[in-house]
């Protein structure tokens, strides 16, 4: 079973820690579906991140389609809620 807003898959709750996040920071403009479709074909292995952090300490992202990004766990858990710089 997902979460209906962000389409975190949930393990024993009803309840997505990570959706009232996501639901106020998601604008009115946001594409939900092609997020949800995101999350969905995302490739085995590999997590959703926010490219600009959603709780971030100098700077916060929104839930938006153009601030998801496919890494892979340890890098993931590397990067943090930091803004990875120098692409």
């Amino acid at each position: 079973m997902s979460c209906l807003f962000c389409f975190n898959i949930l393990k024993n709750t009803n309840k997505c820690s990570a959706c009232y996040t996501h639901r106020h920071l998601s604008p009115k403009m946001a594409d939900l579906l092609a997020i949800k479709q995101f999350y969905i074909s995302r490739p085995k292995g590999m997590e959703v991140d926010h490219i600009l952090p959603l709780q971030g300490k100098d700077v916060s992202g929104l839930h938006t389609l153009n601030n998801l990004q496919y890494l892979t766990k340890s890098d993931n858990a590397s990067k943090g809620n930091r803004v990875k710089v120098g692409y």
